[in-house]
């Protein structure tokens, strides 16, 4: 999950779109005894009466408990008639309600803050040594329990520079996963830059002030990695630019993350649990070989345990959504009215989007419904949350509808690229490639990032590796001409259509780089890195981006130092093509009904 995590408001309804971040793609079948995902709603359910007597020890500990909070101490003290009347009163359970959603809460979509301290080494000089401060003696006792020789020693140099450092580790992630780290030297630290600088190994916990100390709990993330500098970024040679830095998928995830659902007061007990997880189970379930196994776990009458189907693996809230909006009591409603009730409730904007939740809760039998408004409704509010849904249910109806919606409407356009990277389908690949050629740029790199993702894609999108730079990627683009650099997840250079580097003077970068017009030859460029204390090094390379993101790493450059000239470049005017950083489509925009929203 190297993964951008989104707020669970995001994905709760609409007209707000959804957000989420990178993950694994669903199948549909078993296959060899691996294990295959799937949502479909045929099959039997897990046998009640097995999840009862896993519960009955739980169970008489629960009614014990409601007993005595209910009755209090007196109740061995009252006559035989008032207690029977108090355990009457105890022993009774809730009704349950019509869904899920009013039964339980979610537990663990927020992402988490992991903080620590660190060293910086590799730097030119511009370290610094730290003042004695609770930072610096958190880092001293950290290099002390990994048996560093001559702590202090290695901190008064001014080639290392002590740094805050801290990472968000998203919902669900597992341990392995990736994610982004930043970094800080603080003014105590006496840092100028951290340009060129490469963090050292940096244990990441949930961290706290304990007695004037800072004290955390197990490690949750180990960071390490080159870094790039908020002023290589924004070109900016600010102080504070120049001391803030990030690793892109630097910290390793070292503990899963569980998500689940509490539930609430009035329906904490052992049937109620069950219960809940029967609904959810019976509409989201795996299959490891040939046994079924659901994504809800009762770990006891109040918590149940989730996993995450692959399906929504960049998009958890609106799994949670989804799983809120399924029938936990249908009442004295038949399946039929309710289709037909949600039938109606999606031909009208300011209950489509709930009833879109609803159909894709009840799995296939809603899918006529959602394949219904796609035919005969010309409203793109209402296609858009009829497609949406389908997509998640894995149909290639909603591809095209998407994909409009992707062109024409801004609002809608993140919800509906997340939409389509799940959807297991080849005319997904053909779709996102004609998006290549859309004016919209964050149209453009929106679907380049969901194809990115794909493990079926990287034949067409065939990136050049860079070592120890970045990922190159060349598309081929009706539009105007544009190149995307990435500051989040991955270290990459995109590039749409043919982008013409015109160098007709030197340009100088950061840490000695300059970069000018070969004498020898009009289509290349020469390179050249000077350096205090280090050997010149000069290159020649054609005259590309692609060209000088290449000479730059054959002259000991980073990350830092490409976007830097790119820009630098590009505000000389030796650079024509838009040059755009993350131009991802936005979450949470407004979807005006009496006209666009761009």
């Amino acid at each position: 999950m190297d993964r951008r995590t989104p707020h669970l408001a995001e994905t709760l309804g609409h007209p707000a779109p959804h957000a989420s971040a990178p993950g694994k793609l669903p199948g549909t079948t078993s296959n060899n005894g691996r294990l295959q995902p799937t949502d479909q709603t045929s099959g039997r359910s897990r046998d009640a009466s097995q999840d009862r007597r896993r519960f009955m020890l739980l169970s008489c500990s629960a009614m014990l408990s409601a007993v005595i909070s209910t009755t209090g101490c007196n109740l061995f003290s009252q006559n035989k008639e008032d207690r029977n009347l108090a355990m009457m009163k105890a022993s009774e359970i809730k009704e349950l309600p019509a869904q899920v959603g009013q039964a339980v809460a979610a537990r663990g979509l927020e992402p988490i803050k992991v903080t620590g301290v660190g060293l910086v080494d590799s730097l030119p000089g511009s370290g610094g040594a730290p003042d004695p401060s609770i930072l610096r003696d958190a880092l001293l006792d950290d290099m002390n329990r990994s048996d560093v020789s001559n702590p202090n020693h290695l901190l008064e140099k001014t080639t290392n520079a002590l740094v805050q450092v801290h990472a968000y580790i998203p919902a669900g992630a597992k341990r392995g996963d990736r994610v982004d780290v930043y970094c800080k030297a603080p003014s105590s630290s006496n840092t100028e830059n951290l340009h060129g600088g490469w963090l050292l190994d940096s244990r990441l916990r949930v961290e706290a002030m304990v007695g004037g100390r800072l004290s955390g709990g197990d490690v949750m993330a180990i960071s390490t990695g080159q870094l790039t500098t908020r002023g290589a970024i924004e070109n900016s040679t600010e102080l504070d630019t120049r001391t803030q830095a990030r690793i892109l998928r630097g910290a390793t995830v070292q503990q899963d993350r569980e998500i689940g659902l509490w539930l609430r007061p009035d329906f904490q007990n052992v049937s109620s649990s069950i219960a809940v997880s029967k609904v959810i189970n019976e509409r989201f379930f795996f299959f490891d070989g040939s046994t079924r196994r659901g994504v809800a776990e009762p770990v006891n009458d109040d918590f149940l345990r989730l996993e995450l189907h692959p399906r929504y693996d960049n998009a958890i809230g609106r799994y949670i959504a989804v799983i809120n909006s399924i029938i936990l009591n249908p009442g004295e409603i038949s399946g039929q009215e309710r289709l037909e009730m949600l039938a109606e409730d999606m031909k009208q904007a300011s209950t489509a989007s709930k009833a879109a939740l609803q159909l894709e809760a009840i799995g296939d039998s809603g899918i006529p419904v959602l394949l219904d408004v796609l035919a005969n409704e010309q409203n793109p509010e209402l296609r858009f949350y009829a497609a949406e849904s389908l997509a998640y249910l894995n149909r290639k109806e909603a591809i095209p509808v998407l994909e409009q919606s992707i062109i024409s409407e801004p609002a809608f356009r993140h919800s509906a690229l997340l939409a389509l990277q799940g959807v297991r389908h080849p005319e997904v690949i053909t779709t996102l490639e004609r998006l290549f050629h859309q004016s919209s740029l964050e149209a453009r790199y929106g679907a380049f990032h969901v194809l990115r993702k794909r493990s079926d894609s990287m034949a067409l999108l065939a990136p050049s590796r860079i070592d120890g730079v970045a990922l190159y990627y060349n598309l081929e683009s009706d539009a105007s001409p544009a190149v995307v650099i990435s500051t989040h997840e991955r270290q990459e250079i995109v590039v749409f259509g043919e982008v013409a580097l015109d160098l007709t003077s030197p340009v100088r970068g950061p840490s000695g780089l300059i970069v000018k017009p070969s004498l020898q030859n009009s289509k290349q460029i020469s390179l050249a890195r000077f350096q205090v204390g280090k050997r010149d090094r000069r290159v020649s390379m054609p005259a590309t981006l692609q060209g000088l993101a290449q000479g730059v790493a054959s002259i000991g450059g980073d990350y830092g130092d490409v976007i830097s000239l790119i820009k630098e470049l590009k505000n000389q005017g030796h650079i024509l093509a838009q040059v755009a950083i993350d131009p991802l489509p936005e979450s949470m925009r407004t979807y005006y009904r009496e006209q666009s929203s761009e």
